[in-house]
């Protein structure tokens, strides 16, 4: 129902990486090369669905979903299914098949995880949930196939850019609002280091090469922040007793 939100498609035909590919190279994301130009907008498909019913795409196909009118009184609520098969021509499944068809708990939970680490960059994420996601993740991160293991790894670190970027721009962090220090800098520098160090010993190092400096040089302005701060704090406690 469009009234709570609709899913649209950019059919394979406009989408140039739909069957040659993404160049792994290009920063660019496939969506705004596919709708280079305000024609291109046309290309847009929506496909309104009825509530029980089931819409079957390739993972290739571009696809977003809508947000709903305001004020509608029934929210959107939708479940998708990943299918993946055996051979070159399919993308290896995340774990072993003899977990199926209900995997433990623990599994499922450490699954979860780690696509929350993967789509990071489509919600607003802190330092301490990062971290409860990744030592989730890492519990059970020897049942995931090796493929799985590295692309969680290469998100990890980039989400660990992407949070500590955004409390040096803001200057909070949750951790500040609570008053702990749990999910602290140094945490979140220790699993980013490790993810780096496990990225170089599983041969995909190369990919995150320049990573390194990125989140330390984040480290120390966050680290500069905390004493400007703390600093401030000093000023005022000593003005109000002047």
């Amino acid at each position: 129902c469009p009234d709570n939100s609709c899913l649209y498609v950019l059919p394979r035909g406009f989408d140039p990486g739909y069957f040659d590919g993404d160049d792994d190279a290009s920063e660019v994301d496939p969506l705004p090369l596919a709708l280079n130009c305000k024609q291109a907008y046309q290309h847009i498909r929506a496909i309104p669905s009825e509530a029980g019913s089931a819409i079957l795409f390739t993972h290739r196909i571009i696809h977003w979903g809508s947000k709903g009118r305001k004020g509608y009184h029934t929210p959107r609520v939708s479940f998708s299914f990943g299918c993946s098969g055996e051979g070159e021509d399919w993308e290896p499944a995340y774990f072993d098949r003899t977990h199926l068809p209900f995997p433990p708990l623990e599994l499922r939970t450490s699954l979860a995880s780690a696509q929350l680490i993967v789509y990071h960059e489509r919600f607003q994420i802190d330092r301490q949930q990062l971290l409860l996601f990744h030592n989730t993740f890492l519990s059970m991160k020897h049942k995931f196939s090796s493929k799985y293991q590295n692309e969680v790894t290469k998100e990890f670190i980039n989400a660990t850019k992407d949070v500590m970027l955004c409390e040096n721009i803001t200057g909070t962090s949750q951790d500040d609002e609570l008053g702990n220090n749990s999910g602290s800098e140094d945490d979140v520098m220790d699993h980013a280091l490790e993810a780096m160090l496990d990225a170089e010993i599983g041969g995909f190092g190369d990919d995150i090469e320049d990573d390194f400096d990125a989140i330390q040089t984040s480290f120390v302005e966050s680290i500069e922040h905390s004493l400007r701060k703390t600093k401030a704090s000093s000023k005022q406690v000593k003005k109000k007793r002047i």
